[in-house]
């Protein structure tokens, strides 16, 4: 018999008996973990996968109001995703009536379903989906069921995949407990109506509430509880977890009688009892805060409350979304040099992609502290965003007609159409403006482009690819133009570059142009029709990079006295070192320069007296002071802070290509040393 517990709604880790460990490793899983709770926590479990070779995990995330079912199923796929044949879905009992209205509308979004109802409605579930994100799982958690569904879900698995099927549990003959938790499941509309949907009325509902409990639970003494698992064994299941409901004590007192230390059970430490395996050490675990209703502590002279009353409610909202969509998969997807496409909704549905170009367009200080914030949480998500709504909209923006806005914006806007910027090329980054060696030739109604581009963010996915080259008329003196270019097109091959240690999720890529034709309606005419549109936008977004270094450092210093309030060496925590202490007031210092210089730019951006060289001066110095903030962050975390789930080193490596792009030191400088002696020092 298996007797895998988890004292319920602490959602604890623990592994079988060591009699069963043999049986186990046939069955394809060494260690069974079954977790509940929040979606915060799967960055523990996805860490058991990491280190363990062939453990399965079962998490059983709730979705809540907090969590919505999208998120839920998003990171679950995730997840599913990186551990192929190892990540097995189960789904907790939703608490709340907006929950499980939200789970019946996601229904075909989450996998490997049981719900406690009547038994058509369990048969119309039942173990659903064994295909997650078009992984095979290495089999199902079927929750709250009865022997004969057992049955049922073992005959849809065949005998070689593993079947957990989860009991709610009582230790004694009281019924409270069981009781309440019927309570949640039946006592919520979301529920009666899909009870409703299949014929029950609410008299029948509660009629059968008593009946069904018995079917799908256990009480009584441990030879009772035993008994049913037994029949779940002989129907089938490779392993029984026992869910103890009601109060945590009672949990505590079943792990007790079963001879389980309790892990985690009250609020406890985690202890080895000689029953289960040792543990190894808790470390300390840098943490940013992501409530999005808690100032920021690097905000530290609150600039922040420049913003109006309506600028920091739609700030709100974007600390939401990082929080809840973001935030969870980054990680992961750093790891994996991979864009999650599923942020792209999310960012949609934040109704801010336009926002920038509305009339009147949203102020550069909100714009500012919009990629700030997004940066924050993740640099190459906020490069993505910035790519598609800086460098892409923004060129179709200046250098567009009337008619070519209106043809394109709106759509970008609504993010239904992404784009990319076709800038910078093998042989020309910082001199590409006179360098460019991409060309474009007039042939009656159509251009034919032929060249390379490299470092192209968002390439890979994007749907319009601005793309900048240079005119071979003679009588054009080699004047620079921009192409919408949709993607694909004939005759342009994209290739991801593979390999970077750096903004990892951003797709970057090479491009290259042979003979790709596009119609004369495709030149941005309505600007300059010159390099000048590419430099107004690179303006602009000179700027919002500042922006991303600051982001970049709010969290290095937060991850650090995070850190240093948690590590404790001679006795106590580091924090309290004077060394320790330089180093977090010298990143504090960096971060508040750089958020006062960011600030003060975009204040004179948005009343009309900003410049080219206030801004290269502002991204010069907030990446510069960026690339000093990580790595002190990283200097107090010591040897963790190069491990990926610490976050810092994720930071530290990403300030490398941002201390780069948008303009290198060298050049800013020479933009701003121009400005203030009235002499060039550009050589070519």
């Amino acid at each position: 018999m298996t007797l895998t517990t988890a004292p319920g709604p602490l959602g604890v880790a623990t592994g079988p008996a060591p009699a069963d460990a043999a049986a186990l490793e046939d069955a394809g899983a060494r260690t069974l973990w079954l977790a509940g709770g929040a979606i915060d926590r799967l960055d523990r479990l996805t860490a058991l996968l990491d280190g363990t070779r062939d453990a399965v995990v079962v998490p059983g995330i709730v979705p809540t109001g907090r969590y919505p079912a999208s998120a839920v199923a998003a990171v679950h796929a995730d997840a599913a995703r990186r551990h192929p044949g190892r990540y097995l879905t189960g789904l907790g009992a939703p608490q709340q009536p907006r929950a499980l209205d939200a789970l019946h509308r996601h229904l075909d979004e989450l996998d490997a379903l049981g719900l406690p109802s009547s038994e058509r409605l369990l048969a119309a579930l039942g173990p659903r989906k064994l295909d997650v994100a078009g992984t095979r799982c290495a089999g199902a958690v079927t929750l709250l069921v009865t022997p004969e569904h057992t049955a049922r879900a073992r005959a849809a698995l065949g005998p070689d995949r593993l079947l957990a099927v989860m009991l709610p549990t009582v230790l004694g003959t009281d019924r409270t407990a069981l009781r309440e938790l019927a309570g949640f499941l039946l006592g919520v509309p979301g529920y009666r109506a899909a009870v409703r949907g299949l014929g029950f009325t609410d008299a029948e509902v509660d009629a059968r509430a008593d009946r069904l409990l018995d079917a799908v639970s256990a009480r009584g003494g441990v030879e009772d509880i035993a008994a049913r698992v037994a029949e779940h064994r002989a129907a089938g299941a490779d392993h029984v977890v026992l869910s103890p409901v009601g109060d945590p004590a009672a949990g505590a007192a079943l792990l007790r009688a079963l001879r389980w230390a309790p892990c985690r059970a009250a609020g406890a430490p985690r202890r080895n009892s000689g029953v289960m395996p040792k543990e190894p050490t808790r470390l300390p675990k840098p943490e940013l805060d992501l409530d999005p209703d808690h100032p920021h502590v690097a905000d530290w002279f609150h600039y922040a409350d420049l913003l109006t009353d309506a600028e920091r409610a739609d700030l709100r909202r974007v600390r939401e979304f990082l929080r809840a969509e973001v935030a969870p998969v980054v990680l992961d997807a750093w790891d994996r040099a991979e864009f999650p496409m599923q942020l792209v909704k999310g960012f949609a549905g934040l109704d801010l992609a336009g926002a920038g170009y509305a009339d009147p367009p949203a102020s550069r200080l909100f714009l500012g502290f919009l990629h700030a914030e997004i940066s924050r949480v993740d640099p190459s998500v906020n490069s993505f965003y910035g790519v598609h709504t800086g460098l892409a909209m923004g060129s179709i923006h200046a250098g567009g007609t009337p008619e070519q806005r209106e043809r394109w914006l709106p759509a970008m806007s609504r993010m239904d159409s992404i784009g990319a910027f076709g800038l910078t090329e093998p042989h020309g980054g910082s001199d590409v403006a006179g360098g460019m060696e991409t060309t474009a030739t007039r042939d009656g109604d159509e251009w034919v482009l032929d060249g390379e581009k490299r470092w192209i963010g968002n390439a890979t996915f994007a749907d319009l690819i601005i793309v900048w080259a240079r005119d071979t008329d003679p009588d054009a003196g080699g004047a620079v133009r921009g192409f919408v270019v949709p993607s694909p097109s004939e005759g342009m091959t994209i290739t991801k570059i593979e390999g970077k240690q750096s903004l990892r999720i951003v797709q970057n890529a090479d491009i290259l142009l042979d003979r790709v034709r596009v119609p004369e309606s495709h030149r941005l005419s309505g600007g300059s029709g010159t390099f000048r549109d590419a430099g107004l936008v690179l303006q602009r977004t000179r700027a919002n990079a500042a922006w991303g270094a600051v982001g970049v450092q709010m969290a290095a210093y937060e991850l650090a006295l995070s850190y240093a309030a948690q590590r404790e060496q001679f006795g106590r925590p580091i924090g309290g070192f004077q060394l320790m202490q330089d180093l977090l007031v010298r990143m504090l210092g960096n971060v508040s320069a750089s958020l006062g210089m960011a600030v003060r730019n975009a204040q004179l951006l948005d009343e009309g007296r900003g410049s080219d060289a206030h801004s290269s001066l502002v991204k010069e110095f907030c990446a510069t002071r960026m690339r000093e903030t990580v790595a002190l962050g990283r200097q107090l975390v010591g040897g963790n802070g190069v491990v990926l789930e610490n976050r810092i080193a994720k930071y530290f490596a990403d300030a490398e290509a941002m201390f780069s792009f948008e303009g290198t030191r060298e050049m800013n400088t020479l933009i701003v040393g121009k400005a203030i002696t009235g002499q060039s020092a550009f050589v070519r």
